[in-house]
């Protein structure tokens, strides 16, 4: 099974392959950040009408590989203003695109960053979202506010 960053060698990185201790993505005027425990080689890759350049799809794919085992993990990234439910389906079309489907990635993230996130009720659009995207892709979807940086 070929692994993601194998799948995504005829694209060119916006960040190219380097050891980093902390990944930041921004647009818009909103910024997201992740803090490694040690520096690790990490990409970033503008997903959004350069990887894929039509349908729905997420802003920003962040790879960094695991020190110990050499696993690489994905981070999905949408930095939205207010409209949840929009950034969940950019991020679940991106989840099913071929490109992504079927990597052999040790772990998968999502975010959505943006304002107004609403609050978690048994019955919200973002917590139902969270319970498929990790039974059909493996993936943890989490909505954060703007420049968040998470310890991932």
């Amino acid at each position: 099974m070929a692994t993601i960053k194998d799948r995504l060698v005829g694209y060119i990185a916006e960040q190219g392959y380097s050891e980093r201790t902390i990944i930041a993505v921004k647009e818009n005027g909103k910024k997201y950040s992740i803090k490694m425990s040690r520096p690790c080689k990490s990409a970033v890759y503008q997903i959004d009408g350069v990887v894929i350049k039509e349908g729905r799809r997420c802003d920003k794919l962040i790879l960094f590989e695991s020190s110990d085992k050499g696993e690489w993990h994905e981070v999905f990234v949408e930095l939205k203003g207010k409209d949840i439910a929009h950034a969940i389906d950019q991020i679940e079309a991106t989840l099913a695109n071929d490109l992504f489907r079927d990597c052999s990635s040790a772990k998968r993230w999502a975010r959505i960053i943006g304002r107004n996130i609403p609050r978690n009720t048994s019955n919200s659009n973002l917590t139902r979202a969270k319970k498929k995207l990790f039974r059909i892709y493996n993936c943890d979807l989490r909505a954060v506010n703007p420049g968040t940086c998470e310890n991932l």
